[in-house]
């Protein structure tokens, strides 16, 4: 059953290029209490080509800086002393095309690609993946898990092809997309499959996916449901108009009677 809701507080996003005419680089977020857990979900498109990685870090930075992320209603009944305000969730889930690049040449990625793809192993390029380097090093991503990767690089494919790049630019295939995760109660939260879709060929890049099993705390009757940010007139219109249609349904299913065929 899903119940949709209208809220009052909109959903938060923050540029992170520098031109105001076309920001095609940002991130957006949206953060909601699910009975008595508080969950974040940011998605985010960093900058992109091979030399920019220090420009990726600033990226990720400036997101966490200047997201305006509400506290009112969120940190009532709960206890947290945070300079990151991603610190005051329950949950957090951080994905989109991140742009964080492979640090090899490509033929020598290619050829890995290739002898490693039948058995599903891809360590020797995680090993020199950028993203995965600067997280283990504590300059961004702290706290946050990701989940086995056992696909190959999902960027740059040619269009309608399961071909790498094949421009003039002969882009390194990368895990330039990525799904990361964070949890306060880090048994709370478990990832059951992290894969690509390699039959999805309309992008240059190829879609990744993510399941999860989370644990969710009861609610707290000093936690307002959704932090108070919803029109109760439209929720009590709504179990109104669910208990109506009940209503008619069980008044239908009275009105059927059993009926005998007899064939002779």
């Amino acid at each position: 059953m899903i119940i949709l809701i209208e809220l009052y507080k909109l959903p938060q996003s923050v540029g992170v290029t520098t031109s105001a005419a076309v920001r095609t680089k940002g991130a957006v977020a949206i953060c909601f209490i699910l009975f008595g857990t508080s969950i974040l979900f940011l998605s985010a498109h960093f900058k992109a080509n091979h030399t920019n990685f220090e420009r990726r870090v600033q990226d990720y930075l400036q997101v966490v800086n200047n997201i305006n992320l509400p506290k009112v209603g969120f940190n009532k009944g709960y206890k947290y002393e945070e300079s990151n305000p991603l610190d005051r969730f329950d949950v957090v889930f951080w994905a989109g095309d991140l742009n964080f690049r492979i640090q090899r040449p490509r033929h020598i990625v290619e050829n890995i690609i290739k002898g490693k793809y039948k058995h599903r192993t891809f360590e020797e390029l995680l090993s020199v993946d950028e993203l995965l380097n600067a997280q283990s090093q504590g300059i961004i991503f702290q706290n946050f898990d990701e989940g086995r990767i056992r696909f190959p690089p999902t960027y740059k494919f040619d269009l309608n092809s399961d071909a790498y790049d094949s421009s003039e630019k002969q882009r390194v295939p990368s895990y330039t997309d990525r799904i990361l995760f964070m949890s306060k109660k880090k048994d709370n939260l478990i990832c059951l499959d992290y894969n690509s879709i390699n039959t999805i060929r309309s992008s240059d890049h190829r879609p990744v996916f993510a399941l999860f099993s989370l644990v969710l705390r009861p609610g707290s009757d000093n936690i307002a449901l959704a932090a108070g940010a919803f029109n109760r007139e439209i929720y009590i219109a709504g179990n109104q108009r669910r208990a109506l249609r009940l209503d008619k349904l069980k008044a239908r299913k009275s009105t059927i009677h059993a009926r005998v065929c007899t064939i002779q």
